[in-house]
């Protein structure tokens, strides 16, 4: 009975503790879209070389977000973007992305 309550106990605590994502990014656009006309701001060289939605996205094994939409094509020349969230305060805030360097060298 002891272990029931335990049990219980942690999976009410997860559920009272648990916090909805600041952000999620899956790029589930339309290939050749510009992820400005998706919420992004770009904050510098606004016109030149927009990002844009590729496909097909990435995949990872054992990744919960992977295979979900598109991706986002970025070279080294162009728009730099931001995103928004809610301002957190007095909290840890983690992020996760996945990343595939295609070509390039990374110093």
């Amino acid at each position: 009975m002891r272990k029931i309550y335990s049990l219980l106990f942690m999976l009410s605590a997860a559920c009272l503790w648990a916090q909805a994502p600041l952000l999620v990014e899956d790029f589930d656009y339309t290939a050749g879209d510009a992820l400005t006309d998706h919420g992004w701001v770009a904050h510098s060289a606004p016109t030149t070389n927009p990002v844009l939605v590729t496909a097909p996205g990435l995949s990872f094994a054992g990744y919960l977000s992977s295979g979900i939409g598109n991706a986002a094509g970025v070279n080294n020349t162009g728009q730099d973007l931001n995103h928004t969230f809610a301002m957190q305060e007095n909290t840890s805030v983690y992020t996760s992305f996945m990343v595939n360097i295609a070509a390039g060298v990374i110093d």
